[in-house]
């Protein structure tokens, strides 16, 4: 073997050397099963039980619950079914961390509980703020709605138990308080098992019960009351919460004039957060709250602008201060009437009584 041939040789040996270790990692990685019985996983990995959250709406026609416990391959004998035929179908989970996590991914392991079912899971890259409708559900963390990357369900064959996992884009998780909320898209069925966090492992992870009140939005004041065009207007409004702390709130207010209607468009705010009508109509207030578990409120006013321009109103002149001379004037002719009176009846009087004894006489 000549000298090229044997560097040539050398070389490739090296490269393997070095790819092969980082090949054999990422298959072993994608081939990676949790093994929660310690807890949690030796990755990081946590598992949170679906059945463990918090399920709201109405349950399967024919069913009284959502609590599935006749299928003996579900994770600690249970699971969440009798879900997503309802448009009011939400599942929701809660979990503390005591550090933030910017690229972090959900598995989401369930089974389909009908025999046809067309469609799949939603699968956009990107967060969104409102769920598309056409995929089997909305996948909601912390208020943004995300999508899966991999993972695929088995079809039902008539079994309820062909679990499968998918595997979420990665999505940030905060210090603090997370939700994970899924929203049924209506006329659809499952059984859901489980959820996994892909978490470091220096990461404390603790399930608490999730938050699934919306915040509270008070009566929307307009200032003033039935403005002209031109005229800055002022909204006021009180939004609480109770789990998150007011400051701590997000708050998103619009004005929009024909609200929905040809024509529409919003306003812009200045600095101070008022608005300048500027045409004669219909304008409605949109106020949005969401607090720190993804909940979320909505409040509408809708108030008319008329024509004209405002203006403010002219004040009343103080009345000037008589002159003493004129006051002490008016005082000598109330005294001198006044007794001219006093004298004229006392007189009326003694002519009456004197008429009276001369008719005695």
């Amino acid at each position: 073997m000549n000298k090229s041939v044997k560097t040539i040789a050398l070389l490739c040996l090296l490269a393997l050397t070095i790819v092969l270790p980082c090949v054999l990692g990422r298959v072993a990685l994608a081939e990676h099963e949790h093994d929660f019985s310690s807890g949690r996983c030796e990755c990081g990995a946590a598992k949170i039980e679906a059945e463990s959250g918090t399920v709201d709406g109405t349950p399967q026609t024919g069913s009284s619950t959502f609590m599935e416990n006749e299928l003996p391959t579900a994770s600690g004998g249970l699971c969440v079914g009798y879900w997503g035929e309802h448009s009011d179908n939400t599942l929701s989970v809660a979990f503390n961390l005591d550090k933030d996590v910017a690229n972090a991914k959900i598995e989401l392991t369930f089974a389909i509980a009908m025999v046809t079912l067309d469609g799949d899971v939603p699968r956009n890259s990107q967060p969104t703020d409102s769920f598309d409708g056409a995929s089997w559900f909305g996948f909601k963390v912390n208020g943004k709605y995300y999508g899966f990357e991999s993972g695929e369900i088995p079809d039902n064959d008539g079994s309820y138990e062909n679990w499968g996992t998918v595997v979420s884009f990665a999505l940030p998780l905060k210090v603090g308080a997370n939700t994970i909320v899924l929203e049924a898209n209506p006329d659809n069925r499952f059984n859901f098992d489980y959820f996994v966090l892909d978490i470091p492992s220096d990461v404390t992870a603790e399930y608490v019960e999730a938050d699934t009140t919306k915040p509270q939005i008070g009566v929307i004041s307009v200032s003033p009351y039935k403005p002209f065009c031109g005229e800055t207007v002022q909204v006021g409004y009180v939004a609480t919460d109770n789990e998150t702390a007011e400051d701590k709130l997000t708050v998103n207010v619009a004005m929009y004039y024909n609200y929905k209607k040809s024509g529409s468009r919003a306003l812009q705010a200045d600095d101070q957060g008022n608005y300048m009508p500027t045409k004669p109509g219909t304008y409605t207030i949109v106020v949005t709250v969401t607090d720190e578990s993804g909940n979320t409120a909505r409040r509408m006013r809708v108030f008319t602008v008329t024509q004209g321009l405002w203006h403010e109103p002219m004040p009343t002149p103080p009345a000037e201060p008589m002159d003493g001379g004129v006051v002490v004037g008016i005082v000598a002719l109330c005294v001198a009437f006044g007794g001219a009176a006093i004298i004229t009846a006392i007189t009326l009087a003694l002519r009456k009584r004197n008429a009276s004894k001369t008719l005695s006489a």
